[in-house]
């Protein structure tokens, strides 16, 4: 009996230790287990970033390019090198203050629209809103500078400019552009192309108004006269001469120096030109259209009604 006692003692013993060190056991199991998630969490956290860094930094380059590229100024050109009455696609100058002998004057801004299979060209408008008005006379005094847009990104615009009797001197198809012309020329567009179903498009302009503006210095002014008195004494500077008329349609002249300006010797030239209009444009001569000069400014032999 004695001995079954401590049988049963040693067994009970061991039981109590086999129980202890199971518990042990499992508490390192589930002690893993947690690690194992803590761990498995901490490298998805971190991936996770890493992936949202590198989705971020293209959109940041995309961003910061974007703002580069609107940052981008206008193109700087000089007017004075840029032929009169001419059009000209985008790139769109930066209207300056001044250029040459002119100055800006006013400036004023608008929308018109153009029609698909319109033959007529719109016109933009005057100064306060009125109709757009071109000058027979005095051309050069006044220049234009007009920058334009086709709203529809999908149109193209045919931009023009006339003379006075309303023939076309310059044009262009474009989107966007800008002309350059004196106040003897009408601006023109009309719509030359567009895609998809819209059939019109607004055009956007800016005008710019310089008039004419002499630079040189007259002989005698406080400048000239604080001069050091070894260069007191300068030769006047001769004036550019008359060379030619640069047609019949306007007064402008081309002077020795090359530049362009109305002339008094061009305005007979000029009125000749409008009278040739008159009488040569139709099949019958005007009633008060004497033969000799009709002969001589037509080349052909009047028919009178």
């Amino acid at each position: 009996m004695k001995k079954e006692f401590v049988s049963n003692e040693a067994s009970e013993k061991s039981d109590k230790r086999f129980t202890k060190q199971g518990k042990i056991i499992i508490s390192l199991i589930v002690v893993v287990i947690i690690a194992v998630f803590v761990l498995i969490g901490v490298v998805l956290t971190k991936d996770g970033e890493s992936h949202d860094e590198s989705r971020s930094e293209p959109q940041t380059t995309k961003t910061s390019e974007k703002a580069q590229s609107e940052q981008v100024k206008a193109p700087v050109i000089d007017l004075a090198t840029i032929g009169m009455n001419t059009v000209h696609e985008a790139p769109v100058p930066d209207p300056p203050d001044a250029w040459g002998d002119y100055s800006l004057s006013d400036h004023w801004a608008g929308q018109l629209r153009v029609f698909n299979h319109s033959d007529q060209p719109s016109e933009p408008q005057g100064k306060d809103g009125a109709n757009w008005v071109s000058s027979a006379n005095g051309c050069g005094s006044v220049t234009y500078l007009i920058t334009f847009k086709a709203v529809n990104e999908k149109a193209k615009l045919h931009a023009q400019l006339a003379n006075f009797p309303g023939e076309t001197v310059s044009e262009g198809t474009m989107r966007d552009g800008w002309m350059l012309f004196t106040n003897c020329i009408t601006p023109g567009f009309s719509l030359k192309e567009i895609s998809g179903a819209s059939t019109l498009s607004d055009v956007a302009y800016d005008v710019y108004e310089y008039t004419q503006s002499s630079v040189a210095q007259p002989v005698g002014t406080p400048a000239a006269s604080s001069l050091p008195e070894e260069s007191s004494y300068e030769a006047p500077v001769a004036e550019p001469t008359f060379v030619e008329c640069v047609d019949g349609l306007t007064t402008m002249a081309i002077f020795s120096d090359g530049s362009q300006r109305p002339s008094d010797r061009c305005v007979e030239q000029h009125q000749q030109a409008l009278k040739g209009e008159r009488w040569c444009g139709g099949m019958y001569a005007p009633p008060e259209a004497d033969h000799d000069e009709f002969v001589a400014l037509c080349g052909r032999e009047p028919l009178y009604e």
